[in-house]
């Protein structure tokens, strides 16, 4: 583990109040598979605003607040307002510089540009250049795997 992620993951994460705008949702586990069936539940044009990304036991999905469904358990995210492609929890602030930050990830990386979602608990650092239009058929397939 990276330095600058061993001081994220060691430090506390401030409440932060207001919450972030939300600009995306990422869920874990059996929360994914939730958010998942929740977003085939949408017509073709709700999805087709919105961008994603899966892998083994999570999604990570990206879009206007009005088009992220509400499910239980899955972390809502927003851009740090000093660091616009650093991406944490709504409601929790970053504990070190935001710039700073972003720029000691992307270094521990090897990602030199793009955004990053930071989620805290458990520490993981996920590059949101993955994300791609959302579309019904790889959700689906996902689900089956």
């Amino acid at each position: 583990m990276s330095p600058p992620t061993l001081a994220l993951h060691t430090l506390p994460w401030p409440r932060r109040e207001p919450p972030l705008v939300p600009r995306g949702a990422v869920a874990f586990g059996d929360a994914a598979r939730r958010l998942a069936a929740r977003l085939l539940e949408e017509e073709d044009e709700a999805l087709a605003g919105l961008e994603g990304a899966c892998a083994e036991g999570l999604i990570v999905v990206r879009g206007p607040e009005s088009a992220l469904p509400w499910v239980d358990r899955v972390v809502y995210f927003g851009a740090e307002p000093e660091a616009a492609e650093l991406f944490v929890p709504t409601t929790l602030a970053c504990p070190l510089p935001p710039a700073l930050t972003l720029a000691a990830l992307r270094r521990a990386s090897g990602q030199p540009q793009g955004a990053l979602l930071v989620v805290p608990d458990p520490l993981r650092v996920l590059p949101l250049s993955a994300c791609r239009a959302l579309r019904r058929a790889a959700l689906v397939a996902w689900l089956g795997a």
